[in-house]
């Protein structure tokens, strides 16, 4: 199993994938990698191989290899000497047929070099506008768009000189000026204590990993309401669609003009990022 795990991730990196897919189906576990292009399949193995491949990626990443029906997820760095240290994130489900179904998120380490931002006037102004203004700063975009990838660069260019602390579920990229923090639910770490421990620590900046529910986007407000410069990543079509995403969320539009001090859209477009930035709240809610 190690060198049919080997074979893929190498083929996955030197293809810059971003997620691999592994969900058996009559007999057969089709290897499926998310691209520039979209969603390839790389090839196609039995469901016996499959399923090995499967508990063998489950067993590195600390998954419960009993256990095939419930959620897990999980992460593992993953090294190799041609391509170096990857951070896995990965997320397995069964579904009613009793075949486990699994996706591999590829969190590569992060340099200047390696986002091309096809417009470089724009980036400047979001360096700019986060390390001049307080408040709250959103990376939104699709899935896939690389706003983890920016958060990173931002955190390590832009602020390079700043106290940053983050709180993320789970770590995604390891930074090492960046305390990071991890809630961890079972052992009664949650966002809410993270948040009360970070401001304790008086930092400069807060990076929230991602705001995908009420109790982070309440976390990310507070953050910013405390007087802080506050970082997060959000899952949204467009930037007048994030007011209403925020909306759903449980914020108010009278906080969020107070506090959001911009946007940045981001998007893949071959084999570039584009970047638009709105300062402030538009008011879309």
């Amino acid at each position: 199993m190690e060198r049919v795990f080997e074979k893929m991730m190498v083929s996955a990196i030197q293809a810059q994938v971003t997620d691999i897919y592994l969900r058996g189906r009559e007999q057969r576990m089709p290897v499926l990698m998310r691209t520039l292009a979209g969603v390839v399949e790389k090839e196609l193995l039995t469901i016996e191989v499959g399923m090995q491949l499967i508990r063998y990626i489950k067993y590195h990443a600390q998954m419960d290899l009993a256990e095939t029906r419930r959620p897990q997820s999980g992460q593992w760095f993953w090294r190799h000497s041609r391509v170096g240290r990857v951070a896995l994130r990965i997320s397995l489900v069964g579904d009613y047929q009793g075949y486990e179904a699994m996706v591999i998120r590829l969190i590569y380490p992060i340099t200047k070099t390696q986002l091309t931002f096809l417009n470089e006037s724009i980036l400047r102004q979001v360096e700019q506008l986060v390390a001049c203004r307080k408040g709250l700063h959103l990376i939104v975009g699709q899935m896939g768009a690389g706003k983890s990838s920016t958060l990173a660069y931002l955190t390590r260019y832009a602020l390079a000189d700043a106290q940053i602390l983050s709180i993320e579920d789970p770590v995604e990229i390891e930074q090492p000026n960046v305390l990071q923090l991890q809630v961890n639910h079972d052992a009664g770490v949650t966002w809410r204590a993270l948040l009360s421990l970070s401001l304790r620590h008086h930092p400069d900046v807060i990076l929230i990993g991602e705001i995908r529910d009420t109790q982070t986007a309440q976390v990310a407000l507070e953050a910013a309401l405390s007087g802080h410069t506050v970082l997060a990543s959000l899952h949204a079509n467009s930037v007048v669609n994030v007011g209403e995403r925020l909306s759903t969320l449980g914020l108010s539009e009278r906080y969020l003009q107070v506090v959001l001090s911009s946007i940045c859209y981001q998007e893949k477009r071959g084999q570039g990022v584009f970047l638009t930035v709105q300062e402030g709240f538009y008011g879309a809610c």
